[in-house]
């Protein structure tokens, strides 16, 4: 996970500084690009199919509960990051896979 500058987007897209997870193999790094999923602030009752939400904790370092929003799945370049931060627990990650695959209606 790092620290990613999110600025001069486009009208709804996410912008600012956010934290986001890197979601890309290496060997798909050779344009100097990355994918990233970034957090957002837990504001809602409920949240959606495409979303997880994550506890604040040691092992990640968020500085309170967010989610994971996977409909806001981007590719960007290595140059917006700032600093790395944190490590996202295992749990999180396998409801992030299950979730991307249904997304783009990939099944198992």
């Amino acid at each position: 996970m790092y620290f990613v500058n999110l600025w001069k987007n486009i009208w709804s897209e996410l912008n600012k500084t956010r934290p986001c997870l890197v979601y890309s193999i290496k060997n798909a790094n050779f344009w100097n690009t990355v994918v990233i999923l970034p957090f957002k602030s837990f504001k809602w009752s409920k949240i959606t199919n495409f979303q997880i939400e994550v506890d604040k904790s040691n092992e990640n370092y968020l500085e309170k509960k967010s989610i994971v929003d996977i409909t806001s799945i981007r590719q960007i370049s290595k140059k917006r990051f700032l600093t790395k931060k944190w490590k996202l627990e295992k749990k999180y990650i396998n409801d992030i896979d299950e979730k991307i695959l249904s997304l783009f209606w990939i099944k198992k």
